[in-house]
């Protein structure tokens, strides 16, 4: 596979750094500053471009992992272990 151009090297660095920076004003500040359809062009960009270079993807590409931190103030809540789930009205191991 032929190596990528400086230039789309370049373009797929700013718009990780660009989705990084949107992602952490949605998830974490809950301020986006663009709408959900001008990020979707963006990342539908990015993967378009890894798909045709895919020795540039990386493991923190934001096409690769799953969002963001959490946004600050959710309190930790444990819950109750249940038991298996079954079925209304049968017992384990009768039908």
């Amino acid at each position: 596979m032929p190596k990528a151009a400086p230039a789309t090297v370049r373009e797929i660095e700013e718009l990780r750094k660009k989705l990084r920076h949107h992602e952490y004003r949605y998830y974490t500040l809950d301020e986006p500053e663009i709408s959900d359809a001008a990020y979707d062009r963006l990342m539908n960009r990015l993967k378009e471009l890894e798909v045709a270079h895919p020795d540039l993807v990386t493991p923190d590409s934001p096409t690769v992992r799953v969002g963001g931190a959490p946004r600050e103030g959710f309190s930790t809540v444990r819950h109750a272990r249940l038991g298996p789930a079954r079925a209304r009205g049968k017992r384990a191991g009768k039908d």
